[in-house]
């Protein structure tokens, strides 16, 4: 059965906004889950649930992307990669691994993302309905959004809903 003792180093506070001097840590996986955003955690949770349960070292690496929220209203994202390796003589294991703040290129590559999916839709425009569909479903992808609407003002001056995407 692994101790499930988890020791955070000064980036990982700070990485998950936690106070390192405040104590109290969660043990297991629970230590992150409880700092990762709402929409995040049950993913999370299941991603990590291998650490908590593993009864020995296990060559299958965890990848995992998460949002953190921050004090200062932009969350961020954190790409978290390792794996369990034994521990010489002991019969135990460590989490080996790393978590890096990868905000700016996830945003980064977000927008390049959208502005490709402008591009192609507006090259391959032949009519408002399918260039507006086209437009939307690359739009949506790039910015990991479910669903896509384009709205028009009608005749009475109201928006209406002109073409959806899901």
């Amino acid at each position: 059965e692994p101790a499930k003792e988890w020791t955070w180093s000064v980036g990982m506070y700070r990485l998950h906004g936690a106070d390192r001097h405040a104590g109290g840590l969660r043990q297991g996986a629970e230590a992150i889950v409880g700092h990762v955003a709402r929409e995040d955690r049950e993913r999370v949770r299941t991603g990590l649930a291998p650490l908590d349960r593993a009864a020995s070292a296990r060559p299958d690496e965890i990848r995992l992307d998460y949002w953190v929220p921050s004090g200062t209203g932009t969350p961020r994202r954190i790409h978290l990669v390792g794996q369990l390796e034994p521990i010489s003589g002991s019969g135990r294991s460590s989490w080996i691994g790393c978590a890096q703040d990868v905000t700016d290129f996830h945003l980064s590559a977000r927008a390049q993302a959208a502005l490709t999916a402008a591009e192609q839709a507006l090259s391959g425009w032949r009519s408002f309905v399918p260039g507006t569909e086209q437009l939307l479903s690359g739009l949506a992808a790039s910015l990991e959004a479910p669903t896509a609407v384009a709205w028009i003002r009608g005749a009475n001056g109201r928006l209406e809903a002109r073409t959806h995407w899901s």
